[in-house]
Formats: structure tokens, C-alpha cells, sequence
């Protein structure tokens, strides 16, 4: 299977969001400047992962943080399916 570039940023995002402290929000500005992915884009991929429920997110300077337990658990089709609209086979 290919990765999109959605997917990869998505990835990027939750894995340093996921090196956080647990219950930390993190701004989208921290995120791109840690992960390289520019911040447009990011603020979009946030939005979508925030709409599946895999981030809880706030406006404003509060940011981001993981809504799962644990983003060890975090599969692959759990966050890619619902951003790229493949099915969770």
C-alpha cells in the first residue's frame, strides 16, 4: 500500500504528538516547526484527525492533543481510512 502525503503528515503529526506529555496541548505552530510540514497543510490534517476523534482540539493558542489512551495502540486504518477514504479492510 502507498502512503499519501496526507497520510505521512498525518503520521509525522501523531507521532510527536504522541512524545508529549500525556493530556499536553500542543499548537500547530510547535507541530510544524518540530515535523517540517508546513502549517497550512497541517492546520488541515489536525482538522480531519480532530473530526475522526483521534485528537481533541481547541482553538486559538491551546492546540492539539491525542484523544486516544494510547497512541501506541493506533493503527495504521484507524487515521488513514477516514483522511484518504479507503476502507478499513
Amino acid at each position: 500500500m502507498r502512503l499519501s502525503s496526507t497520510d505521512i503528515y498525518a503520521c509525522q503529526a501523531l507521532g510527536y504528538l504522541g512524545i508529549q506529555p500525556s493530556g499536553r496541548w500542543t499548537g500547530s505552530e510547535e507541530i510544524s516547526d518540530a515535523t517540517g510540514v508546513a502549517r497550512p497543510y497541517l492546520v488541515r490534517v489536525l482538522a480531519m484527525l480532530s473530526a475522526v476523534g483521534i485528537v481533541s482540539s481547541k482553538k486559538a493558542s491551546a492546540g492539539v492533543t491525542p484523544s486516544l489512551g494510547s497512541l501506541k495502540r493506533l493503527r495504521y486504518a484507524t487515521f488513514c481510512a477516514p483522511l484518504t477514504g479507503r476502507s478499513r479492510r
